[in-house]
């Protein structure tokens, strides 16, 4: 008879680790996101939490990942109550469906997950403000930035998520066998 390791899908360690990590990503954002401005476009540090930990964790922890994400922005003040939460969270199903049709270990998915993400949350989020406000000037500034915008997320992309993957290896437990 085969033995077969037991699957555990979340890592406890993880989800705990999940609240302080994207409230220090929201901090950070906060304060160096103006000093590391190009053209307008800043990087989002929890925006690129949240994709890395869809890439790596799943759709449904990316989701719980981007509530909490979403929570930490709107709470701190930098956008109208509610709206990040729904834009991470949305983008991190949408990425979660798309994990699983590619190649994982290829070299470009990263940087697809970077652009796609970044593009998805945008268009959310914009609308989102657009319909919220009442006026699409919002539209006309997304379009404005949104390349640069990508660009910055895919190449901050391939700063974490080698750190993220070898956190994760630390981590891992070993595999339990059931006889």
């Amino acid at each position: 008879m085969q033995t077969q390791p037991i699957q555990n899908r979340t890592n406890p360690f993880f989800m705990l680790l999940l609240v302080p990590l994207l409230a220090l990503a929201t901090m950070l954002q906060g304060m160096l996101g103006p000093w590391l401005s190009l053209a307008q476009a800043r990087p989002d540090f929890v925006l690129l939490l949240v994709l890395v930990w869809t890439l790596m964790r799943g759709r449904r922890e990316g989701m719980i990942a981007g509530f909490i994400g979403g929570f930490w922005l709107d709470f701190l003040g930098m956008g109208p109550l509610g709206l990040s939460s729904l834009a991470l969270v949305t983008t991190s199903f949408g990425i979660g469906i798309g994990r699983r049709s590619v190649w994982a270990t290829h070299i470009l998915v990263p940087s697809w997950v970077a652009a796609v993400g970044t593009l998805l949350y945008a268009l959310i989020y914009y609308a989102a403000l657009a319909v919220a406000s009442g006026t699409w000037a919002w539209l006309r500034e997304m379009r404005d930035y949104l390349a640069v915008q990508i660009l910055y997320q895919i190449a901050l992309m391939f700063f974490v998520l080698p750190l993220w993957q070898a956190a994760q290896r630390r981590a891992a437990p070993a595999p339990i066998h059931v006889r």
